[in-house]
């Protein structure tokens, strides 16, 4: 549907909005769906490197998505 494709365009653009290691990090532990420490790992990063920039990454995912509108003030 068109709201569906559109709400697809707007996460897709919060993704590409990230600094690459961030979003190599979101796109593995929440699209993929692996554990933090496959993540770490597969990057050659720390377990916390990936807590980290995941936090940081969903965070600006979410006010992204919150100054077009997509996601309502107040809400995580």
């Amino acid at each position: 549907s068109v709201c569906c494709k559109d709400e697809l365009e707007l996460i897709t653009a919060a993704m590409a909005d990230l600094p690459d290691r961030c979003r190599q990090i979101v796109m593995l532990r929440v699209l993929q769906g692996l554990e933090s420490g496959a993540v770490a790992r597969q990057l050659g990063v720390t377990e916390a490197t990936v807590r980290v920039q995941l936090a940081r990454g969903m965070k600006r995912c979410s006010e992204f998505l919150r100054r077009r509108g997509a996601i309502a003030e107040g809400r995580p």
